[in-house]
């Protein structure tokens, strides 16, 4: 498993934390971690589609995966 693949698992797995977060809006600092989650999420992201384009490596797995991240 690459690089890029891990990164794509590991924003899935943020995926979770960030509802959890998100959805009941009981106090700011949930909103706050929410926030710095979905950063946290789109850095990654960004980094993984750059690093996937410079090398030109697109797998199957992030095919298929890095919708639902």
């Amino acid at each position: 498993m690459n690089t890029h693949n891990k990164l794509t698992v590991f924003r899935m797995t943020l995926v979770p934390a960030f509802m959890a977060f998100a959805l009941p809006q009981v106090g700011r600092w949930q909103f706050l971690a929410a926030m710095v989650n979905f950063l946290v999420v789109l850095l990654t992201d960004m980094i993984v589609g750059t690093m996937a384009r410079s090398h030109n490596q697109l797998t199957t797995f992030r095919k298929l995966r890095d919708p639902l991240a």
